[in-house]
């Protein structure tokens, strides 16, 4: 059924790998993905892998306060050990750096401005937000069961990806959509609205794209969510009934609506296309399981 949409996804579907070394010597890895808008090279992936990046420029200020304190007095201060020293995002390509980046983490998105996109083409088409509805078939794409652990070389202080990690395979999931969830509008005034779909986006897809079976883009996947479901399972250890409870998961993507609202308000250019089947008329927001993942902080910051 998505054969030829991950066929087209895949022209701007890309690998984004976050990579953090610690005051202990530990680097941390995170694998994301990330969608190219146009050929400016603006970029659509989610909020909350720039969290790192974010400490790392706090963490910045903390050494370098504690260094002058030593220096006035040595051995006055003890580094913490879970201090981001080093830090690097890779966008698919060696020479690919990111200039500007606004980032909402009530929506958990990110919009990145990009240099040295050479070599992209093909550009996606986002649905308008009127042609969407509950039960349309929807699809995945990223970069999910992958193993990437960088290694960071102190002489030329670059960390670098191991030998036969690369290229990352594509990993595909498909699902329904099932109903539109409503959170209010941003600090910056955004509506915050998320595509509910009947299975969950898996790490490595943060970042990517939930598109229809023509390769329009539906959303940005950027969170998983767990639902108690109303029955449980009865388990019997030793003669013992206990009850288990039962859960499910499912997936919320960034709504195409909020998407569009963002490029505008950023002067981003795109394209558009799919028929007028309903006049968007979404429900106030309604209390919700909070995803285990979720960090609720609302913090809005542009990065230059």
């Amino acid at each position: 059924m998505f054969a030829k949409a991950c066929t087209i996804a895949r022209n701007w579907t890309r690998p984004l790998i976050v990579s953090a070394r610690l005051a202990s010597g530990t680097v941390d890895t995170q694998v994301g993905t990330y969608v190219l808008i146009n050929k400016d090279g603006w970029a659509f992936t989610a909020g909350h892998l720039f969290d790192s990046f974010v400490k790392f420029q706090a963490d910045q200020k903390k050494i370098k306060e504690a260094k002058e304190m030593n220096d006035a007095n040595p051995g006055s201060v003890e580094p913490d050990l879970k201090w981001v020293v080093n830090h690097s995002f890779w966008f698919g390509k060696d020479d690919v750096r990111m200039s500007r980046v606004y980032v909402n983490r009530q929506i958990d998105i990110a919009l990145m401005k990009l240099e040295n996109v050479k070599d992209a083409t093909v550009f996606p088409v986002f649905r308008t937000p009127e042609s969407m509805a509950p039960g349309t078939s929807v699809c995945r794409l990223g970069f999910a069961f992958t193993e990437v652990r960088s290694e960071f070389n102190k002489e030329t202080n670059n960390f670098s990806i191991p030998p036969g990690v690369l290229p990352l395979t594509f990993y595909p999931t498909e699902g329904m959509h099932t109903r539109d969830i409503v959170e209010g509008v941003t600090q910056d005034g955004f509506d915050r609205i998320f595509v509910d779909t009947s299975t969950p986006s898996y790490r490595g897809q943060s970042g990517g794209p939930l598109f229809d079976t023509e390769g329009r883009i539906y959303g940005i996947n950027v969170r998983t969510q767990i639902r108690r479901l109303d029955f449980d399972n009865v388990m019997r250890p030793r003669d013992e009934l206990l009850p288990e409870k039962q859960y499910a998961n499912f997936g919320q993507a960034v709504h195409v609506r909020t998407l569009i609202e963002i490029m505008n308000k950023n002067n981003v250019s795109f394209e558009t296309s799919g028929e007028v089947t309903q006049t968007v008329n979404l429900a106030p927001p309604k209390n919700e399981t909070r995803d285990i993942d979720k960090d609720a902080s609302g913090d809005t910051y542009i990065i230059e």
